[in-house]
């Protein structure tokens, strides 16, 4: 799917990677996504591939329930 929920974008790789060994442990299928920013390089954690802004939504509040604090 086109959608997705957006956990974070950290200013280091390193802190990403953690997020989404944690994230991964607990079951969702979270990435690293690298990109430019008007600061420079940001490294995006998010779960990719749900199928609809419902899934998203659904998805963002179990998350925020489990303790992570989901963008969007």
């Amino acid at each position: 799917g086109k959608h997705r929920v957006v956990l974070a974008a950290a200013t280091d790789k390193a802190t990403a990677t953690t997020l989404v060994g944690r994230l991964r442990t607990g079951g969702y299928p979270a990435r690293v996504r690298a990109y430019r920013g008007a600061a420079g390089l940001r490294y995006a954690v998010d779960v990719p591939g749900l199928g609809s802004a419902e899934d998203a939504a659904q998805l963002a509040r179990a998350l925020r329930a489990a303790g992570y604090m989901p963008e969007r």
